[in-house]
């Protein structure tokens, strides 16, 4: 099994305010981070199927004093309550937790020191990373994470807010075409109308003139052709 121990000075991790540094030759690289400040984390991110988590106890001051520490794999996936009891004497390099396989993934550990009542300093040693034997899938430790700019905090931060969906109808569209009235019948005015009746009767009176005039010319006509008969 492809194994590697990141000691609690390696680089990787990011702690935060609360955090000392306490030198003793039985610990894993000759020293642990201890905190008994409320809310003091510690995060590292890593590659690995599995990962052991290494503290030491405090000595305990009374009977009842326990060392607790919140931890937290990808942001809750797991994620819980690590405790263990004191005693008269230190125990060095004590696991107190080992996960089951992860996925073949990147991953964070947070690690944060909540202060109940009865709680000694909690004490970190190390992590113990692995993967199976013969995959390609091997622990690696990772670079932190790099903190947002105010920038980006503030992206972050807009698309965190609740969305509401649009209840209004919606806009429609009318298009507006031109209106064309159908043919209408021609207007006259009332010079049009004097016109048009002195015209007609300019007509009828030429027409009547004609008429007459053939009349007379016929009744001409037909004496001179009775004054020819001879009986």
């Amino acid at each position: 099994m492809s194994t590697i121990n990141a000691d609690d000075t390696d680089s990787h991790y990011v702690y935060s305010s609360g955090w000392t540094v306490q030198n003793a030759p039985q610990e894993y690289g000759g020293g642990t981070h201890c905190t008994s400040t409320d809310g003091a984390s510690v995060k590292l991110n890593f590659r690995g199927k599995y990962i052991v988590i290494y503290a030491t106890i405090p000595t305990a001051t009374s009977p009842a004093d326990t060392t607790r520490i919140d931890f937290d794999i990808d942001n809750g996936a797991r994620a819980g309550t690590l405790s263990q009891r004191a005693f008269p004497a230190p125990i060095w390099g004590h696991p107190i937790y080992e996960s089951s396989g992860l996925p073949e993934t990147d991953h964070t550990l947070t690690l944060t020191f909540v202060n109940h009542p009865d709680t000694t300093p909690f004490c970190f040693d190390r992590v113990e990373i692995s993967a199976d034997i013969g995959s390609s899938y091997v622990p690696v430790l990772l670079d932190p994470t790099p903190a947002l700019s105010p920038r980006e905090l503030e992206s972050v931060q807009i698309e965190k807010r609740e969305v509401f969906p649009d209840l209004a109808p919606p806009v429609q569209t009318i298009e507006v075409k031109e209106f064309k009235p159908a043919s209408l019948p021609p207007t006259y005015t009332a010079q049009d109308v004097q016109a048009a009746a002195l015209a007609g009767g300019a007509v009828g009176g030429f027409a009547a003139a004609c008429l007459m005039l053939l009349f007379i010319w016929i009744f001409k006509k037909s004496r001179k052709t009775s004054g020819d008969l001879k009986i």
